[in-house]
């Protein structure tokens, strides 16, 4: 039977104020060897427990579109359709909000970071901001960029029908990902039991999200599916 719940990984990337390597760096060598772990461990059902020492906190990375993961949405912000755009938001971010470019990693060096130096940075890495307070402000300022979870169980349909010609097609969703358009049960049936990868695609989340969220405007009959 099963003995495991978790698996313990433990790092140490930071010292006692910031990372003791730029982000990049981080993403380059450490994050597809953490990666491949992970999913091993999931893909065994199982959780990870992620250790590591010194201040690593906050640690920004950029997900590529083939990388998302749907399950993972609680924690990951955007959709931005290129890196350059993901950049340019976090630094109007950091500008808003006074958070500093260096713990984003925008920026890379030690000790108090120009933004402070021009009034634009509260002074978490010269002591006069605590990290906790730092993280706390980064996770409020991110709080509506955060991506919105799948809201139903499992897979759900949507029924289109058009009066003038008869047709019926149901367009099939699960984790905001497209799986098929079917036109009858047996179709339907068949592609609830393929089993294939999950493809994320930013259009057809944003179309999703005015069709199955409550505030949505759906125009299509929703139709709740089980495996």
């Amino acid at each position: 039977g099963k003995t495991l719940d978790l698996v313990f990984i433990s790092d140490d990337i930071a010292g006692q104020t910031s990372l003791i390597m730029s982000p990049e760096m981080w993403q380059r060598h450490l994050q597809p060897r953490l990666k491949r772990w992970c999913d091993l461990i999931h893909a065994h059902g199982l959780k990870v427990f992620y250790h590591t020492d010194g201040a690593a906190r906050p640690l920004l990375t950029l997900v590529r579109g083939e990388e998302l993961q749907p399950r993972e949405f609680d924690r990951l912000y955007g959709v931005y359709r290129s890196r350059a755009q993901a950049l340019t938001s976090l630094r109007e971010l950091a500008e808003q909000q006074a958070l500093c470019p260096q713990a984003l990693g925008l920026e890379s060096g030690k000790g108090r970071c120009f933004a402070h130096q021009v009034g634009r940075c509260k002074g978490v890495y010269c002591g006069e901001e605590s990290q906790q307070r730092h993280y706390l402000r980064l996770q409020m300022a991110l709080a509506e960029h955060r991506l919105q979870v799948w809201p139903h169980a499992g897979a759900v349909g949507l029924r289109e029908h058009d009066a003038e010609t008869g047709r019926t097609d149901i367009h099939v969703f699960d984790q905001w990902c497209y799986l098929a358009t079917v036109h009858d049960e047996a179709e339907l049936e068949a592609a609830l039991e393929t089993r294939r990868a999950l493809a994320f695609d930013l259009d057809s989340y944003r179309l999703l999200l005015k069709h199955l969220l409550p505030q949505g405007k759906r125009k299509a009959e929703l139709i709740r599916l089980t495996r």
